[in-house]
């Protein structure tokens, strides 16, 4: 994306998977940034593959995952974790806040948060003295919380259909 291009690098590297080869992922490194935007707010990067055994042809479909600029120290969450609110449109994540007899039942409370930078995956939350700043290691939802309340009773699971009996498809 175009304002994606100020973070990259020459000689970072470059993780690519091809549709070819579902599973299997290629490190590169990036060789050269084109700083031209096309209509589609795009532009061209060029990543060095290497090909032993002829296996990545011209054409082939792939998706890449560049390493841009790091920004060390900062609070990030995945995208599904924000939620906001349509009522005055301030962002908020739950947080799960663990039970004292069983760490897998808690309670989810809402925290208001202001986003920062952000990539494909995740949002930076960055300080704002009017919000309580997320603290590192603080669980928050991601799945299932989008019609939540405040201080409701929850549990946390790693599969729902397994957690309610469901049979596997």
């Amino acid at each position: 994306m175009e304002s994606s291009i100020g973070f990259l690098q020459v000689g970072r590297t470059a993780r690519v998977r091809f549709s070819a080869f579902p599973g299997e992922t290629f490190e590169g490194r990036i060789e050269t940034i084109n700083p031209v935007v096309d209509a589609t707010r795009t532009a061209r990067v060029s990543i060095s593959l290497r090909n032993p055994d002829g296996r990545i042809l011209p054409g082939m479909f792939a998706r890449a995952a560049l390493s841009a600029q790091r920004f060390p120290d900062r609070i990030l969450v995945p995208k599904s974790a924000v939620l906001e609110r349509d009522v005055d449109r301030r962002q908020l994540v739950f947080i799960f806040e663990p039970g004292a007899e069983d760490p897998s039942r808690g309670r989810a409370k809402w925290r208001y948060v202001t986003t920062g930078l952000s990539n494909g995956e995740y949002y930076e939350i960055v300080e704002n003295e009017e919000y309580e700043m997320l603290k590192p290691g603080e669980i928050v939802l991601v799945a299932g919380h989008s019609t939540l309340q405040h201080d409701i009773p929850v549990r946390l699971v790693d599969n729902v259909a397994r957690a309610e009996g469901a049979r596997p498809r």
